[in-house]
C-alpha cells in the first residue's frame, strides 16, 4: 500500500475542496478523483493534484461499489494533457442530501484506504 512519507489516510483526505463543495451544493452532486494504478503511476497522479493535497490514496473499486451508498466509479480521462491522464476516474454520487451520510461516505472510504491490501487480493 502506498502512503506518502509513511502518512496514513485520514477522513479529511476525502473532503471536497471549498470550490468543489460550492459546485456540489449548486448541482446537488459531486465526485472525487481516483486513478487506475494500471494506467497511472503515483508520480503521474501527484502531478494532477493541487499542491495542498497530502497524498494519492489506494482504494479498491470492488470495495467502493459494495458500499451501501450507491457510489459509482467511472473512467474519465483527465482534462489536463499530462502523462497518466487516461487512468483518471471519478467516484460519483459522493454528495448526498444530508451531512450524516456524507460523513459516513468519507469514513467508509477511509476504512477502505487503510485496510490491509492483501486482504482484498483480487478485488481491485
Amino acid at each position: 500500500m502506498f502512503y506518502a512519507d509513511k502518512r496514513k489516510p485520514l477522513v479529511g483526505d476525502f473532503d471536497l475542496g471549498s470550490n468543489e463543495r460550492r459546485v456540489a451544493a449548486e448541482k446537488k452532486q459531486a465526485t472525487l478523483s481516483a486513478w487506475d494504478e494500471s494506467l497511472t503511476t503515483v508520480e503521474e497522479a501527484q502531478a494532477f493534484l493541487a499542491p495542498d493535497r497530502r497524498l494519492p490514496i489506494w482504494l479498491s473499486v470492488k470495495s467502493i461499489l459494495a458500499l451501501e451508498f450507491d457510489l459509482h466509479v467511472i473512467r474519465r480521462p483527465h482534462d489536463k494533457d499530462l502523462p497518466g491522464r487516461e487512468g483518471h476516474c471519478d467516484i460519483g454520487n459522493v454528495w448526498p442530501s444530508d451531512k450524516t451520510t456524507y460523513k459516513s461516505i468519507r469514513s467508509a472510504l477511509c476504512d477502505i484506504a487503510t485496510c490491509n491490501r492483501d486482504d482484498l487480493h483480487g478485488s481491485g
